[in-house]
C-alpha cells in the first residue's frame, strides 16, 4: 500500500485550501502593515554537534520551581 491516497487527499483538501488562504490574508495584512515575516529557531535539548555554530542557552523555568530545563537554540547562518 503506498503513502499517497488520493482518496484521503481528496476529503482534506478543502480545510488546507481555507487555511492557505488564512495564512496568505495573514501575512498580506502584516505586510501592508509594513512588518517583516522573520523564522525563529527551535528551542532544542542538545547544542548539536556543529563545531562552527556556537548554540545558545537557555532556561525553561515552570510554575513549579523544580520545573527548571535547559535547552538551546542554534542561530540560523545567513
Amino acid at each position: 500500500m503506498s503513502w499517497w491516497q488520493p482518496d484521503i487527499f481528496q476529503h482534506k483538501l478543502p480545510r488546507l485550501r481555507t487555511r492557505q488562504r488564512m495564512v496568505q490574508a495573514t501575512r498580506a495584512w502584516f505586510h501592508a502593515q509594513g512588518f517583516d515575516e522573520v523564522e525563529t529557531p527551535a528551542l532544542q535539548i542538545c547544542p548539536g554537534m556543529e563545531v562552527h555554530l556556537h548554540a545558545f542557552e537557555t532556561r525553561y523555568v515552570g510554575p513549579n520551581p523544580a520545573d527548571v530545563h535547559t535547552f538551546y537554540c542554534t542561530p540560523a547562518l545567513s
